[in-house]
């Protein structure tokens, strides 16, 4: 929190307009938690009431936050934050699907022609690949070029999947999973 804004007295704040009053508030609101910028007030009255109050707001914020500091300090907490644990990457998903689950489509889906389900049919059904990460390879390498859609990424490509799989359209199946 930057606790060094300049805050001003009703006198210094009526000398301004009211686009002016709209900045200094948002930069106030920028520094609150749950606080919502605006665009521009609607009148000079309320410009004044609400400029007046967040000032207020951020002072007994910097106030609080000097406090805890000093209180901290007594305790003898240290200064620094602890660092950030570095999140692991999970190897075996890809952008959250299992990259060795199997692929499959239901019966009973109907697929269209020119679909991303018709997409993920042909990677399995034609082109034998089977495993969650080779059908999004696929799905990338393989959609249309189509005006209407966006580039196919990976993302892109495994939202579909989980949605078909959502919608009941296909089925992911755990590795070591025998098909009687």
């Amino acid at each position: 929190m930057n606790t060094s804004l300049n805050t001003f007295n009703q006198e210094e704040l009526s000398n301004f307009k009211n686009t002016e009053l709209a900045t200094i508030y948002n930069k106030f609101a920028a520094e609150l938690v749950g606080v919502n910028q605006i665009k521009k007030f609607a009148d000079k009255k309320s410009a004044l009431r609400r400029t007046s109050a967040i000032q207020a707001d951020y002072q007994l914020a910097v106030t609080a936050l000097e406090d805890a500091k000093h209180q901290a300090e007594k305790l003898g907490v240290a200064k620094k934050s602890p660092a950030k644990k570095k999140a692991v990457k999970d190897e075996t998903k890809i952008h959250g699907l299992n990259k060795n689950y199997e692929v499959q489509i239901n019966v009973g889906t109907k697929i269209r022609k020119g679909t991303i389900l018709a997409l993920i049919a042909e990677a399995r059904d034609v082109n034998r690949i089977y495993e969650v990460e080779d059908v999004i390879s696929f799905m990338v390498n393989n959609a249309p070029k189509n005006t209407n859609r966006k580039e196919m990424t990976s993302a892109y490509a495994a939202e579909y999947i989980k949605w078909y799989a959502n919608k009941g359209n296909i089925t992911l199946i755990g590795p070591g999973y025998e098909e009687e």
